[in-house]
């Protein structure tokens, strides 16, 4: 398999970032202490991109001023996290 940010090997499953890959979602991953260059396979990548998807919803709820959005989100753990740490609970 292979898409614009990385490259898969068919015979082991391990994967290879490419330049666009590491340009863009390096710096995303590191955010949360991951280093792109160590995740070999798309499982490895996939958790980090969960990791990343949380730790961007928990700022998402500690910066959000729209009780709308805090309703509509609530329900997502990673956001709910942030909110409770909003409200010092």
């Amino acid at each position: 398999m292979a898409n614009r940010h990385f490259l898969e090997d068919p015979n082991t499953g391990h994967i290879r970032f490419t330049r666009c890959g590491i340009d863009e979602l390096g710096p995303k991953f590191a955010k949360v202490g991951i280093d792109i260059r160590t995740l070999k396979t798309q499982h490895q990548a996939r958790l980090a991109a969960e990791r990343y998807s949380d730790y961007v919803l928990r700022d998402l709820a500690l910066n959000s001023v729209n009780p709308e959005i805090d309703a509509i989100f609530g329900d997502l753990p990673a956001y709910a996290d942030g909110l409770a740490l909003k409200r010092g609970t």
